[in-house]
């Protein structure tokens, strides 16, 4: 699987989700493990044991860590029809098993959020599943995409719109001011090594800020232009997000190259300066997108 910067290899075991079986309880769901005599989980990958149910239309997921060892004869795995109904409105659903182990529902739409924070979601964090999407930078960086439609047209006259404009152009100068503020020369590259370059051919924040600047100060703005600069600003976004707080659920290879990615985007080394100014940047950049996507879907007759 591939997304942005990050690869990852993931092994999937699948089964459907069927009714625990005569003598159990109404709310019992399970697996049926057939055809595998261990589940194999390699350095690098991550391992999904899913069960699907067709009726509720909802995965039941279940942790690797927890089942290393020979499974024996016809090994079945459960969760309750309770997780999983409450999953189809939060997203995901948790259920304590024995020894500290945890049954995760997760909705279809939520399955990549499960991927990304597997580790996580199986200690018994699942609020990356449930997180309202409204405010999430991936749904934004969605929305940025959904407005950049060309021939889509925007109407950026009217009093709202002059006050979302007058607070996109402080986002920027305050953004553009912590770049300013941490400057890092273009040849560091960090990790002790030798002085190099740095490719340009990937997002770039401040290039990104400076195209809304420019439209910001410009009497017909270009509300295409701003929304793709705006769905490269959301990426960027994610990516902080995802080194700070899912560096563990990534095996060091494609955190390293994720956090290479990241820190070019937003314009320093790896090891550099700028890099570690990053939650900053982070939430300024939030900040920005927020009052970005309310700006242009406002124009767009949209909100």
């Amino acid at each position: 699987m591939a997304r942005g910067a990050v690869e990852m290899t993931v092994k999937l075991y699948i089964w459907n989700l069927s009714h625990g079986g005569r003598g159990r309880a109404d709310t019992e769901h399970r697996i049926q493990v057939t055809g595998v005599d261990q589940f194999e989980a390699a350095e690098g990958e991550r391992t999904l044991i899913l069960g699907w149910d067709d009726d509720l239309g909802v995965f039941g997921a279940f942790d690797v860590a927890a089942r290393r060892e020979h499974l024996g004869a016809s090994p079945s795995v459960q969760i309750t029809s309770r997780t999983m109904e409450a999953a189809i409105t939060s997203g995901g659903a948790l259920q304590a098993k024995r020894d500290r182990e945890f049954a995760v529902a997760v909705r279809p739409d939520r399955l990549g959020r499960y991927i990304q924070n597997l580790e996580t979601v199986h200690g018994g964090d699942i609020s990356a599943l449930t997180a309202d999407p409204a405010s999430d930078t991936d749904a934004i960086e969605r929305r940025f995409h959904h407005l950049s439609d060309p021939g889509r047209r925007f109407d950026f006259s009217g009093e709202e719109s002059a006050i979302l404009r007058a607070e996109v152009r402080d986002g920027v100068d305050r953004l553009l001011s912590v770049l300013d503020d941490n400057p890092v020369p273009r040849g560091q590259i960090g990790h002790n090594g030798p002085p190099g370059p740095i490719e340009d051919d990937g997002p770039d924040l401040r290039a990104s800020l400076e195209v809304v600047r420019e439209e910001v100060g410009s009497d017909q703005p270009d509300g295409e232009r701003l929304a793709k600069s705006g769905a490269v600003m959301a990426w960027i976004s994610r990516g902080i997000d995802a080194v700070r707080a899912e560096a563990k659920a990534f095996a060091t290879k494609g955190r390293e190259l994720l956090r290479e990615h990241v820190a070019k985007a937003i314009g320093g080394a790896v090891g550099g300066v700028l890099w570690n100014a990053r939650d900053d940047i982070g939430r300024l950049l939030k900040s920005l997108l927020e009052v970005l996507i309310k700006w242009l879907e406002l124009a767009a007759g949209l909100f």
